[in-house]
């Protein structure tokens, strides 16, 4: 779950990050394990461009990187990729697309296939034009899911995460823009200041720009 409301989901007996919750396991070093960028107020949109990269999570864990909106009343809806285990199952050592979203007190989420290594593409949550309060996920421009929220603006944040100290992971976002309603259309720019960004360890984050940074392992 997202750093902010991590105590709320510890309720649910699982370790949780925003855009990805896991049964809780046994492993070495268990726990939440964040890269994290968040937006300086609350937009209609997040897009970035991840690169799949390669991580190794130990038996029983998962690395995951996705761009997210969170709502003032703590729900959200993400979309990005993973490798590991999730609540819907094994990726069996592949990469694969995912969404997954906290609304109405309960946590949803599936694989949208296989994401190949070393490629990039583009994640976006969105508002939904001319809705009552809808927000879609969208990967490559195509829409993946679509959910009615309780506002019409939400926090951007991308993300990594992880779920053992003991994983290996890297990656790179760039390319991050917010978005704003502008009559009847969807008004996208570049993101010109962070909330807050940061790393647990022992991971590291390099900002590279105010659209741009890169994460891996420290050490």
């Amino acid at each position: 779950m997202n750093r902010m409301f991590q105590a709320l989901l510890l309720g649910l007996g699982a370790f949780a990050v925003t855009g990805l919750i896991v049964p809780a396991t046994v492993s070495a070093v268990p726990g939440w394990y964040y890269v994290w960028t968040d937006y300086k107020t609350y937009t209609k949109g997040n897009v970035a461009t991840l690169m799949i990269t390669n991580p190794v999570p130990v038996t029983g864990s998962a690395c995951a990187n996705f761009v997210c909106l969170i709502f003032q009343d703590g729900t959200w809806l993400a979309i990005g990729w993973v490798e590991g285990m999730t609540p819907w199952g094994s990726t069996n050592g592949y990469k694969m697309y995912y969404y997954d979203q906290y609304v109405g007190g309960a946590y949803s989420g599936a694989f949208l296939g296989a994401a190949p290594y070393n490629t990039w593409h583009s994640f976006r949550v969105s508002y939904v034009l001319r809705t009552s309060f809808f927000f879609a996920a969208y990967l490559d421009g195509v829409e993946k899911k679509r959910t009615q929220f309780l506002y019409s603006t939400g926090l951007p944040e991308t993300e990594a995460e992880s779920h053992d100290s003991q994983d290996f992971m890297s990656g790179h976002v760039k390319d991050m823009k917010y978005a704003l309603q502008s009559g009847r259309t969807m008004a996208w720019y570049p993101w010109d200041g962070y909330g807050s960004y940061g790393a647990d360890p022992p991971y590291f984050i390099s900002i590279l720009s105010q659209t741009e940074w890169y994460y891996g392992v420290s050490g």
